[in-house]
């Protein structure tokens, strides 16, 4: 992973971004698993907290499966990394700010994901926080 990508991020995210690219690559219906898997997991969290921003982490989970199937059989390492991540570091509950204890949870999965979306190119999937 390049230093600009990383450095674009806020510092207290870099640890579990790089930890997250460390890990071996998953196939992508894993990951589309582990995301549906999550958003279960939010919405049985958003009926005990009203506050938590279920609308973000929604439109996250939505550019991470365009990711995902964007990605082509013969797609290079680094998009498929760069998508796990985004998918990854969603699904990590326990990052940068705790997703499921603060309205504010998952404007670091936010953050991260524009980043990926940046770097691949797809400014479309960029969400707003």
């Amino acid at each position: 992973m390049d230093d600009s990508f990383l450095e674009a991020l806020p510092v207290e995210v870099r640890p579990l971004v790089e930890k997250l690219m460390r890990e071996p690559l998953v196939p992508p219906n894993e990951l589309r698993r582990e995301l549906k898997n999550h958003e279960q997991q939010v919405d049985r969290a958003a009926a005990r907290r009203a506050d938590l921003d279920v609308h973000l982490a929604q439109c996250i989970g939505e550019s991470c499966v365009v990711l995902l199937d964007a990605l082509g059989p013969d797609a290079p390492e680094a998009s498929r990394r760069l998508t796990q991540l985004a998918c990854r570091y969603l699904i990590e509950t326990e990052d940068g700010e705790g997703d499921l204890g603060s309205a504010f949870g998952f404007d670091d999965d936010a953050e991260v994901l524009n980043a990926v979306v940046r770097k691949r190119g797809r400014l479309d999937l960029v969400v707003s926080v």
